[in-house]
C-alpha cells in the first residue's frame, strides 16, 4: 500500500511545527496585542495537533509491520530516549529556578513531576506520547482486526481526556488528541488515499469555524464542546500539513535541520524564555525577544542533541 506521508516529509513538517510551538509560547510573554501575537496566540493545540498526528500515523505504520518487534522498540528505546533528556532538561530547570530567586525545594519539584504540573515549562506532551505508547501496545494486543484497534485506542484515549479533566490538568491535555487519532484512523485505513480524499471536507468544515471563532463571530459555551472543536481543528491543521507536505519538504535544508533536533527545541524553549523573560528582567522590544529566543533555542536543542547522540550511543540505545 503506497505511503501517503513519508518520514522525510515528517521530518521536515516537525521543524515547521516545533518552531510554531515557540512562537507560540512566546504570546505568553509578549505584552499588548502586536501582530505576532495575534497570529499565533490559541494556535498551540493545532501545532502539537499535527505533532501527534505525525506520532500516531507513524507508530500505526510500524504496528502494522511488525507489531512485536516495535512494542519492543517502543519500550526500550523510544520511551528511554524521551525521558533521558527530560530529567536532564529537569535539573536545569531546577538550577535555574534557584538562581532566579525561585523559592521551589526539591522536593516540590521532584512531586510536580508525578502530578502532572512539571517544572519543565510546556513538557506535559512528553507524559501524552508515552502514554499514547503504551495504549498503542495495548490495543494492537488486544484486538484482532484492525477496525477494532481503532476503536480500543480511541476508548483509551476518551477515558485519558475524563482523567485529564478530573484531575484539572489543564484543556491542553485534551485538545490536541483528535490529531492522534486521525494519524491512527488514516494509517490503519484500508483505502487511504479516499479517507484522505474525504477528509478534506472536514477540513474545511473545521477551518471554517476554527476562523469564526478567532473572528469572534461564535462562541461555545461548554468545555467538552469546546474540545471536540479543538479536536476538529486538530485534524484540521493534520489534512492541511499533508496537503503542503510536499512543499514543506523540499522548502531547503534549514527546516530538516530544525526536523532533526525538534524533541529538543520542544524541551528547551521554555527555558530560554525564562532566561530571556523573568522577574529580575525582561527583553524588549518583542521582536529582539522573538529573535533571540528563536536562535537561543536552536543553538541550545543543536548542542543538546549532539551530546543526547553521544549518551545514547554510550548506552547502547539506538534509533
Amino acid at each position: 500500500m503506497e505511503e501517503i506521508f513519508s518520514r522525510e516529509k515528517a521530518l521536515a513538517v516537525k521543524g515547521v511545527i516545533c518552531l510554531g510551538v515557540v512562537c507560540f509560547h512566546l504570546t505568553f510573554v509578549i505584552e499588548g496585542t502586536p501582530i505576532f501575537k495575534r497570529i499565533f496566540w490559541n494556535t498551540g493545540y493545532l501545532f502539537v495537533g499535527i505533532f501527534f498526528f505525525i506520532s500516531g500515523y507513524g507508530m500505526s505504520i510500524s504496528m502494522q509491520k511488525d507489531s512485536v518487534k516495535y512494542s519492543k522498540k517502543l519500550l526500550a528505546i523510544k520511551i528511554p530516549r524521551l525521558f533521558i533528556p527530560y530529567i536532564t532538561i529537569f535539573i536545569v530547570y531546577f538550577t535555574a529556578f534557584k538562581c532566579i530567586g525561585n523559592p521551589i525545594t526539591f522536593k516540590e519539584a521532584l512531586i510536580s513531576l508525578i502530578n502532572g504540573h512539571s517544572i519543565v515549562e510546556y513538557s506535559w506532551y512528553v507524559y501524552a506520547i508515552t502514554i499514547f505508547s503504551v495504549f498503542m501496545i495495548i490495543a494492537w494486543g488486544g484486538a484482532k482486526k484492525r477496525n477494532a484497534f481503532v476503536l480500543i485506542l480511541t476508548v483509551q484515549i476518551l477515558i485519558y481526556c475524563v482523567v485529564c479533566w478530573k484531575m484539572e490538568l489543564g484543556k491542553h491535555w485534551i485538545n490536541s488528541c483528535g490529531g492522534f487519532i486521525f494519524g491512527v484512523w488514516l494509517a490503519t485505513s484500508q483505502n487511504r488515499n479516499n479517507i484522505y480524499r474525504y477528509s478534506k471536507m472536514l477540513f474545511v468544515i473545521s477551518s471554517v469555524y476554527l476562523v469564526l471563532e478567532r473572528l469572534q463571530v461564535i462562541e461555545v459555551q461548554y468545555e467538552a464542546i469546546k474540545s471536540l472543536v479543538c479536536w476538529g481543528g486538530s485534524i484540521a491543521a493534520s489534512i492541511l500539513m499533508l496537503l503542503l507536505s510536499k512543499k514543506i519538504s523540499s522548502a531547503g535544508r534549514f527546516i530538516n535541520f530544525c526536523g532533526n533536533i525538534s524533541y529538543e527545541i520542544y524541551l528547551c524553549h521554555g527555558l530560554v524564555i525564562l532566561v530571556l523573560c523573568n522577574s529580575k528582567w525582561k527583553v524588549r522590544p518583542y521582536s529582539l525577544l522573538v529573535l533571540i529566543t528563536l536562535i537561543g533555542s536552536i543553538t541550545v536543542a543543536f548542542i543538546w542533541n549532539k551530546c543526547n547522540r553521544r549518551i545514547f550511543e554510550r548506552l547502547s540505545i539506538g534509533t
